[in-house]
C-alpha cells in the first residue's frame, strides 16, 4: 500500500523538506490514485502550503507553463535541490569501526526486526563494511572485533579473510553461550572487587603500622612556650614550621610534626631517582593488586615495617593511582584537583608512607611536562599542606634521615 500522505510545500528559506522528495513523494501519490497524466499540474496546487513562495509562483506561472514536463522543469529551476554531500568510504569506516553494542542489550529484540540484538548489530557491521567497500577484505576487522562485548569477543576469532565471514561468526553464538559468557564477567568483576578490598584492607594494616616514636624536645619545648602564653608554632596541635621553627603552622592533622625539607646532596638525587622508577606501577586490576601485595610483603621483609621513609627506600604504589611526579594530589595519588581541596578519606587516601614517599620525590625530583599531567593541578607545597601531607612520617624527631 503506498503512502499517499505528502507534506505540503513551501519552498521558503526555513524549508525542511528536499524539493526533489516532495515531487518524488506526488508522482508515487499520483500513480497510487491513478490520476492522469494530464492532471498532474492542477492537482499539484493541492500540496502547496497557502500564501507560500511556493504558492505564489504557481498561481503566477502554472497558467503559462501547460503540460506536465514544462511545468515541472521550472518548479526544478526555481526551487533547486540542495546538494547533498555523500559520505566518502572512509567516512562509513570510521562510523564502523566506532559501532558499539551494549552489553546489557545484547539479548534484548530489535523492535523492527525481532532479531537478538547481537545479530542485529553484525547485519549492522556488514552494511556499513559495504559502504565503506572493505566487505571484501579485513581491513578494521581486528579493531572492531577488540570494541565487541566480552561475551562475544570471547567466541569469534580475530583470523577472518573478510567481513562476511567475520559477521557469520559472530551470527552463529548461541544464546546460551552469550549467557555464560554474561555469567563468566560478572564472577571475574566481583573477583577484582574482592582483591582490590583485600589490597585496601592489606595496604591500610601495613603503612599505618607506624612506631610510637618519644616526643621530640622541640615539641616539648613549643608546649611549654604555648602554656607561657607565647605565640609560637602551636595552634591546635604543635607541628613545626616549614623549616622546622616556631613561626610555621600547625599540621592539620595534630598529630607528630613533618619531618623538616631535609638537603640531598647530588648522588642522593640520583639514587632518589633511580628507585622511583625502580618498582613496577600496576593497574587497578585483580593481577595489578595481587602484584602491589607481593610489594607490599617483599618491601616489609627488605626494610621492616618500622623503617622511615629515605631516598633509598622506594615504596610501591597504589594500583591505578597517577605516577609520582606527574602534579597528582599527595592525597588521594589522583590527578584533576587540588591537593588542598580533596576530600578523600579513609580507603580512598594514600597511606602515610606512601604519601611520604610521593612527597620526597616530588620535592626533589623534576616534574612531568605539563603536556604530561592536567594544567588545572597544581601541587605547590605551601608550609600549611607541607605540614599536613607528612604529618605521619614514620620518623617522629623530623628527620628524614
Amino acid at each position: 500500500m503506498v503512502d499517499t500522505k505528502i507534506s505540503e510545500f513551501g519552498g521558503d528559506i526555513d524549508e525542511r523538506q528536499n524539493p526533489v522528495d516532495f515531487e518524488r513523494a506526488f508522482l508515487r501519490t499520483m500513480r497510487a490514485s491513478r490520476v492522469e497524466r494530464a492532471e498532474y499540474v492542477k492537482e499539484f496546487e493541492l500540496y502547496l502550503k497557502h500564501g507560500s513562495p511556493a504558492d505564489t509562483w504557481y498561481a503566477e506561472k502554472a497558467p503559462a507553463l501547460g503540460e506536465w514536463d514544462t511545468f515541472i522543469a521550472a518548479f526544478r529551476t526555481q526551487f533547486p535541490a540542495p546538494k547533498v554531500q555523500a559520505r566518502t568510504p572512509m567516512e562509513y569506516e570510521r562510523i564502523l569501526v566506532e559501532l558499539r553494542l551494549e552489553e546489557s542489550k545484547m539479548l534484548d529484540r530489535h523492535p523492527e526486526t525481532h532479531d537478538y540484538m547481537w545479530r542485529w548489530y553484525a547485519d549492522e557491521l556488514l552494511r556499513y563494511a559495504k559502504l565503506a567497500k572493505v566487505d571484501s577484505g579485513c581491513s578494521s576487522i581486528i579493531t572492531v572485533r577488540d570494541a565487541l562485548p566480552y561475551a562475544l569477543k570471547c567466541k569469534v576469532g580475530d583470523e577472518h579473510g573478510n567481513w562476511t565471514s567475520f559477521v557469520e561468526a559472530i551470527k552463529a553464538i548461541q544464546k546460551q553461550e552469550i549467557e555464560e559468557g554474561l555469567e563468566r564477567k560478572r564472577f571475574m568483576e566481583k573477583a577484582k572487587e574482592r582483591a582490590t578490598a583485600e589490597a585496601v584492607v592489606a595496604s591500610k594494616n601495613f603503612w599505618e603500622a607506624a612506631p610510637q616514636v618519644p616526643e621530640s624536645p622541640s615539641k616539648a619545648l613549643g608546649r611549654s612556650f604555648s602554656g607561657m602564653g607565647l605565640e609560637g608554632g602551636y595552634r591546635g596541635g604543635f607541628g613545626g614550621g616549614q623549616r622546622g621553627g616556631f613561626g610555621g603552622r600547625g599540621n592539620h592533622s595534630g598529630g607528630r610534626g613533618p619531618f623538616h625539607q631535609m638537603t640531598l646532596s647530588d648522588d642522593q638525587v640520583a639514587t632518589l631517582a633511580r628507585n622511583a622508577a625502580l618498582l613496577p606501577h600496576h593497574p587497578d586490576t585483580v593481577e595489578g593488586q595481587r602484584a602491589y601485595r607481593e610489594q607490599l610483603v617483599s618491601w616489609a621483609r627488605q626494610w621492616g615495617k618500622e623503617a622511615a621513609i629515605d631516598f633509598q627506600k622506594p615504596v610501591p604504589l597504589t594500583p591505578g593511582t597517577a605516577p609520582i611526579c606527574s602534579g597528582e594530589c599527595y592525597n588521594c595519588g589522583m590527578r584533576g584537583h587540588q591537593g588542598r581541596s580533596c576530600t578523600a578519606t579513609g580507603a580512598q587516601a594514600l597511606g602515610p608512607r606512601e604519601r611520604e614517599w610521593r612527597v620526597l620525590c616530588g620535592r626533589h625530583l623534576p616534574r612531568s611536562s605539563p603536556s604530561e599531567r592536567p594544567r588545572a593541578v597544581n601541587n605547590v607545597m605551601d608550609a600549611e599542606f607541607e605540614a599536613w601531607a607528612s604529618a605521619d612520617s614514620g620518623n617522629g624527631a623530623g628527620s628524614m634521615a
